[in-house]
């Protein structure tokens, strides 16, 4: 087998020298998807690398939303219960965002 070259598909536009979406997200794709792709949302939805790229992008995202929403009562002290709640819902909106953005990709590239 020999090395990959972008001139070797169909997607590299030779006037620009740049490829096209399909062929950038082919290369970010998981290599397990190469072979067998998971077409079903539920078979998508515990993939390892989905759900690992999930919890990064909520900690990075919770983390500086959590701080400018809620940094002034964390440092002083006062977090109450409700405020919380509304951290751990923070948290969860950009991994569902993540999730979901990544299963859709997937699934029309599928």
């Amino acid at each position: 087998m020999g090395v990959w070259e972008p001139h070797d598909t169909p997607d590299f536009d030779t006037e620009t020298n740049s490829v096209g979406p399909s062929l950038i997200l082919a290369r970010i794709k998981p290599a397990e998807y190469a072979e067998s792709s998971p077409s079903s949302w539920s078979e998508l939805l515990v993939d390892r690398a989905i759900v690992q790229r999930g919890l990064r992008f909520a900690v990075i995202v919770g983390s500086i939303l959590i701080a400018i929403n809620h940094g002034d009562s964390i440092v002083r002290g006062e977090v109450t219960t409700s405020q919380m709640g509304k951290m751990a819902l923070t948290v969860l909106v950009p991994y569902c965002v993540s999730v979901i953005s990544s299963i859709s990709a997937i699934r029309r590239l599928g």
